[in-house]
């Protein structure tokens, strides 16, 4: 998971959480979740769905919600889920080897 959809995730979730619609908030969870291609990407969903959940019942979420929305940014690239560029692909050097079968 790349952080863009992390982080749209994280604020619908925060979003639908300030209009006390919990079973949406479930929902985007759930279906972020069973998207996701890897495990550490479910934990620290999971970790920021509890996060959200529990600044929610205690009243802190309209109060705290930038400080909540910077631990959840923290705890994605603390658990490095977001893999990075990498290396980009060796293209052919040939320049009559192309879409159109090969060289001569």
């Amino acid at each position: 998971m790349d952080s863009f959809n992390y982080m749209v995730t994280i604020v619908l979730i925060m979003l639908v959480m300030q209009f006390n619609m919990a079973w949406m908030a479930f929902g985007i969870l759930v279906i972020s979740i069973l998207t996701s291609k890897d495990l550490m990407t479910v934990i620290v969903l999971l970790g920021t769905g509890g996060i959200i959940y529990y600044a929610q019942a205690v009243g802190l979420l309209n109060a705290y919600w930038p400080i909540i929305l910077l631990v959840a940014i923290g705890l994605f690239y603390l658990f490095k889920l977001d893999k990075g560029g990498g290396q980009a692909e060796m293209y052919n050097p040939d320049p009559f080897g192309g879409l159109m079968g090969g060289g001569v």
